[in-house]
Formats: C-alpha cells, sequence, structure tokens
C-alpha cells in the first residue's frame, strides 16, 4: 500500500475513475478517501488538503488527497476532531462536602 502511495505521489496527474484529473470535487474526494462530507470538510478547515473555489464549486487537488494518505500511513497523529473549538480544559477537584454532624 505504501509503495503504491509512493509511486502516486511521483506522478504529477492522478487516474481517478478513468479520468486524468488534478482536481475532484468533494463527492468524488469522499469516494477516494472513504469518508462522509463532514469529515471531508474538516479536513478542509483544518488545513490538511487544499482546495479552491471554482466558481461556485470547490475543488480539491488530488496531489492533497495522496499527500494526506501518505501522512496517515506514516502515522502522523490525526488532526483535533474539531479545529476552531478549544480543548475542554479539566476542572480542579473540590473539597469534599461533610455529611451529618461536625
Amino acid at each position: 500500500m505504501r509503495e503504491k502511495a509512493a509511486s502516486l505521489a511521483n506522478s504529477p496527474v492522478y487516474d481517478v475513475g478513468g479520468v486524468d484529473t488534478l482536481v475532484v470535487g468533494p463527492k468524488r474526494a469522499c469516494a477516494m478517501l472513504g469518508i462522509g462530507t463532514t469529515r471531508l470538510y474538516a479536513l478542509l478547515a483544518a488545513s490538511e488538503l487544499d482546495s479552491y473555489l471554482e466558481g461556485s464549486g470547490r475543488r480539491i487537488t488530488t496531489a492533497s488527497i495522496v499527500a494526506y494518505v501518505q501522512r496517515r500511513l506514516t502515522g502522523a497523529p490525526p488532526p483535533r476532531q474539531n479545529p476552531r473549538k478549544p480543548p475542554i480544559r479539566q476542572r480542579e477537584p473540590s473539597a469534599p462536602i461533610p455529611i451529618g454532624p461536625t
């Protein structure tokens, strides 16, 4: 699998569904990665994939899709689930409340 991803990265154009292309739409990108649109747009928001708007349509570069898969294969840590949401702060434990007469 790693050899195939490495060989894809060396070619400038990728065969996607029988068509040589440099960019794909969101539906095709989801199919290539095996993910849903929510996860795809989370990857785009986290700058894990490169994209641009062509008119009103979003286009995602196949090179960034291949690079993302290569990063995942090499064991790079996954991005946070929601990059806009700050991490949850842990509350400090409070003192126990005494029960009964003291």
